[in-house]
């Protein structure tokens, strides 16, 4: 009985001790399911008190105590409470250890070595990160996907650090770990941290090819509207604006706002630094008006998003100053700056090196308002704080010597230049990184200031320095591949040009009269010039004909989209602004695909890309060549306060200056309002014709005596104009050699027409180019256009309020031309912009007689208006970016419409207008106008022309001989009715096509028939 009882109890308690096991076991699981579930939940709360239990209850389990370790770790980590985080990682590893599970090591190590690395103890930090590194390579292998994220770890340590090379090295083994595991979400991830790397060692050409890579990875997993993409687009503006893609910058950092807005609430991220770095882009692509917007923007947002004590508000403050420094509101510019040095100051136990910059830009206000010595103290003060080897440890020397020059003190300054020197590369300028180039730029400009000011013995010293200067910016932006930017670099040159101008001009020295021309043709039509370049290269340089067929599609496709976002942004009743969006993302991609393409010809095929944007020019010699006996060419150069004229004969050039001590743009405002603003605009009163005709004489013989007569002793009859900045908008022919009184009468006033027949073109590069462009091998004479803008009888108010009113005469102006030549004629609904595309590459002559319209602001938005065409959804204008497209062989286009010549105006290209785009085109010559024109009127003129050009005459003599008859022949004789048309091109004789000449024969011989058959009559009759 005794031992049934001892059995019976030994089973009771064996059924309570292992019940007992099993609820301890139940117990553990549900910890082991519950505290990480909590965590990834967010509540902490519980996370905390389950861990605690845990660890109290089940010390000796290393499983659990290691986990419950681990997520209290975790939880203080959150609540930046390191210590005890770091105490609860520590213990979770003994505990991982003894139970060898090393991939929960491995965790405890990453979040140990991103604990440290946050403290800045990058020692630690980077300990920790090579554990975690060591445990997965020993215990698992060397591709583990486990190491992506210990690469990343220890990569930012070294980043931070700035061990960039080492950095670099970890990015490396991270992609290898990566493309093994074909892991693409993380090798983008990785792409991008390479690109910060390797921006931050200022290699930005690698860094964007990173980046670039990484994008293209995201969008194929993503799309474009996915929040990942965010910092890489960001850190890829900034990488562009650096090396001065301002307009790629641009582009990217707009893409960042753009996506940004069309995420969930949720998952945007602030806009701040978005808006502040689209505000620098802004400020440094010289349109600071803009940037204050932006800037503005990006405060409200700071202020919104990240509270009144921002570590953000000293960068935005100084973005101000550099706006309100480029307006030279150096008051303004100087408090902005003060403000962000002194948070810099006030949030610093030691000197930050942000401090720097702030001490350099008080520097460079004080030099522009002429405190010199406050300037040199703050420069001083910069260069007591840089770090050795700091790459703006030369441009603020540099700095420092240019106020010791405007101190005079010069022996300093030359000490200072000496010593630069030495440090400056010695090496080819393709050799040279992006910093390099800009200080020897700076170090070059510091010593043409020097010998500008040091004494005047040193002219041939100067001119050196200023052809070295001159070669470097040729050198940068030929290195530029797209026209924005090439356009914002040229812009950045015109104070060297224009300095270094003035220096030969007022020393007169002859034998740099070739380097004079070579400057001036540099600021005129870079990009007419390049698609003259582009037409020669293709020939002599072959490229693959596939890639010659996408860029030919590229630019067609852009051109489409922009056209139809245009239509739709101007519609009343647009569709939605996600068709808009749809637009901006396609023109995105392709845009890029343009870039790539240009970056394409540049690395694969460098002849090709030389030919085109090696800016070759003309010189005196072969100018002389192309010019006729009774020829001279006037070249213009409009600087900030010169006007520089060049002339050249068939036997001599000569060149002057003309100070700028008059307003030139106010004149040339003045000038135009007096010729047509009392005949353009309805209803005006008699009086008002006295006022704008006495306007009109005082300035047509101003603005001769500032810009003809200092050359007119040297001219010849015939005078090629190339005009510059607001002398595009000029009519030459209208300016008046002497005085005139309010009553002499309009015929008679002394025109310059009367002494010159004047021509023009866009560069002498230009002039000499379409010279040597063979004649129109086109089989037809003359393509006229006559649209039809509604009945007469029907027009609306909004019709003439757009430009766009009833045309009386046009039809009667194209059929008089039938009458002289062999002419394709589309009048009324056949004028469509799509037959002219399909008929006008057959023809010596275009003509059309329509409406256009030119934009100012917008160059590629001029436009020729077509007829409507009522069974297809295409409109009826055609627009300055697409006849870029368009592949012409005519030897005149006449533009018998208003504002044809006009459009934006370009430093360095000129106008943007309808004449220039059908140059680009192909056409060899242009007869355009420069104000609204009268139908009518123009029709007579047009008449003549036309007669003139049927003689043989060339096409600047057929004009300049249709105007003075008409002056001679018309009532309506003011300049507002003959003087828009401008001739520009090659004003050769147009040779027409063996029916023509027959059609002239048969026309005469009709003509001489009918005369003897009269004769004969008479005398039958007299008889």
């Amino acid at each position: 009985m005794k031992s049934n009882y001892i059995f019976t109890a030994f089973l009771f308690f064996l059924s309570i001790s292992i019940l007992a096991q099993q609820k301890e076991v139940d117990s553990v699981n549900y910890l082991f399911e519950t505290i990480p579930k909590a965590f990834e939940n967010k509540d902490y709360k519980n996370a905390f008190e389950l861990s605690e239990k845990a660890i109290a209850t089940y010390k000796n389990n290393d499983s659990l105590s290691g986990l419950a370790n681990l997520t209290l770790g975790k939880i203080k980590f959150g609540q930046r409470q390191y210590g005890p985080s770091v105490q609860h990682f520590n213990t979770a590893v003994e505990h991982f250890t003894k139970n060898g599970e090393y991939k929960l090591v491995y965790e405890a190590y990453i979040n140990l070595g991103t604990l440290y690395r946050l403290k800045r103890d990058y020692a630690t930090a980077r300990n920790y990160f090579s554990k975690a590194i060591a445990v997965i390579k020993k215990k698992y292998s060397n591709n583990h996907e486990n190491l992506i994220e210990a690469y990343k770890g220890i990569l930012r340590v070294e980043k931070e650090d700035q061990n960039f090379e080492a950095a670099l090295e970890y990015a490396d083994k991270g992609l290898q770990v990566i493309k093994k595991l074909d892991n693409q979400a993380h090798e983008a991830i990785f792409l991008t941290y390479k690109g910060d790397i390797l921006q931050l060692q200022r290699n930005f050409d690698p860094a964007i090819e990173n980046y670039l890579k990484a994008i293209q990875i995201k969008e194929k997993l993503y799309g474009i509207y996915h929040r990942g993409n965010l910092v890489t687009y960001n850190n890829l503006a900034g990488a562009y604006s650096q090396l001065y893609y301002l307009d790629k910058a641009i582009e990217y950092q707009e893409r960042v706002i753009d996506i940004n807005q069309k995420l969930p609430q949720n998952q945007q991220v602030s806009y701040t630094s978005a808006y502040g770095n689209l505000a620098v882009y802004y400020t440094e692509f010289g349109t600071p008006e803009k940037s204050i917007q932006y800037h503005k923007k990006a405060l409200v947002y700071l202020k919104q998003e990240l509270g009144e004590d921002h570590f953000l508000y000293p960068m935005l403050y100084k973005n101000f100053g550099d706006t309100y420094y480029d307006l030279k509101e150096y008051e303004n510019a100087q408090k902005y700056y003060k403000a962000s040095l002194d948070y810099y100051l006030d949030n610093s136990k030691v000197a930050d090196i942000n401090a720097t910059e702030g001490y350099t830009n008080l520097a460079l206000v004080a030099k522009n308002t002429r405190n010199f010595d406050a300037a040199q103290k703050y420069l001083q003060a910069s260069l007591k704080i840089y770090p050795k080897n700091h790459y703006l440890i030369i441009p603020c020397q540099l700095e420092l010597t240019n106020v010791f020059i405007a101190q005079e003190k010069y022996e300093l300054a030359n000490a200072y230049l000496d010593s630069i020197a030495q440090k400056l590369p010695q090496k080819e300028l393709s050799e040279l990184n992006f910093d390099q180039l800009k200080d020897r730029k700076e170090y070059i400009n510091a010593k043409i200031n020097y010998y500008k000011n040091a004494s005047s013995n040193n002219t041939d010293s100067l001119i050196y320095f200023y052809k070295k200067a001159i070669a470097l910016d040729d050198y940068t932006i030929k290195e530029y591949t797209t026209a924005p930017t090439k356009d914002f670099q040229l812009s950045k040159a015109f104070p060297l040009y224009e300095s270094y101008v003035k220096h030969i001009v007022e020393n007169n020295q002859k034998a740099e009269a070739e380097s004079v021309l070579e400057i001036l043709e540099k600021t005129k039509a870079r990009r007419l010039t390049e698609s003259f370049n582009k037409e020669k290269s293709s020939i002599a340089t072959k490229i693959p004909d596939s890639l010659a067929t996408l860029e030919q599609q590229l630019n067609v496709d852009v051109v489409f989209y922009e056209e139809q976002k245009s239509l739709e942004i101007n519609d009343p009743q647009p569709q939605s602004d996600s068709l808009i969006g749809v637009y901006n993302t396609k023109l995105f991609k392709l845009k890029r695909q343009q870039n790539q393409l240009q970056e394409t010809f540049k690395s694969t095929y460098p002849d090709y890309y030389d030919l085109i944007y090696n800016r070759k020019v003309i010189n005196i010699q072969q100018v002389q060549k192309y010019l006729g006996e009774k020829q001279s060419l006037i070249e213009y150069f409009v600087g900030e306060n010169d006007i520089f004229i060049f002339v050249i004969t068939k036997n001599t050039f000569e060149y002057t200056s003309v100070p700028k001590d008059f307003p030139l743009k106010e004149w040339v405002t003045q000038l135009r309002e007096g010729i047509y603003n009392y005949w353009a605009l309805p209803n005006s009163a008699d009086e008002q014709l006295k006022k704008y005709n006495t306007l009109y004489k005082e300035v047509a013989f101003k603005l001769y005596q500032k810009l003809v007569q200092p050359i007119e002793n040297v001219l010849t009859k015939e005078v090629i104009i190339i005009p510059d900045g607001e002398l595009n908008f000029i009519p030459f022919d209208a300016l008046l050699t002497e005085e005139s009184s309010t009553n002499d009468l309009i015929k008679t006033l002394p025109y310059l027409l009367k002494k010159h027949q004047i021509s023009y073109n866009y560069s002498a590069t230009l002039f000499g180019q379409l010279k040597e462009k063979s004649n129109s091998k086109a089989s037809n004479d003359v393509l006229a256009f006559a649209p039809k803008f509604g009945d007469e009888k029907m027009e609306t108010i909004a019709m003439r309020r757009s430009g766009l009113g009833v045309l009386k005469y046009n039809i009667e102006e194209v059929e008089a031309i039938n009458n002289l030549f062999n002419t394709s004629i589309f009048k009324n609904d056949l004028a469509t912009k799509a037959n002219f595309i399909s008929n006008a590459k057959d023809h010596k002559i275009i003509h059309l007689s329509t409406h256009a319209k030119s934009n100012d602001i917008q160059g590629d938005d001029s436009f020729i208006a077509f007829s409507k065409s009522h069974d297809s959804l295409e409109n009826n204008q055609l627009y300055v970016r697409e006849l870029y497209n368009l592949n012409l062989d005519a030897d005149m286009v006449v533009l018998s419409a208003c504002e044809t010549g006009i459009g934006e105006l370009k430093k360095g290209e000129g106008v943007i207008s309808l004449a220039r785009a059908f140059t680009y085109a192909g056409a060899r010559s242009t007869i355009t106008s420069l104000w609204n024109v009268n139908d009518a009127q123009t029709t007579k003129l047009m008449t003549l022309f036309y007669n003139n050009l049927k003689e043989g005459m060339t096409k600047d003599e057929a004009l300049h001989k249709a105007k003075l008859h008409y002056i001679e022949s018309e009532d309506l004789a003011a300049p507002y009715f003959w003087a828009a048309f401008i001739p520009a091109g090659n004003m050769d004789a147009i040779q027409f096509s063996e029916n023509t000449q027959k059609y002239y024969i048969i026309g005469g011989c009709l003509a001489f028939l009918l005369l003897g058959f009269g004769i004969y009559q008479k005398r039958k009759k007299a008889a």
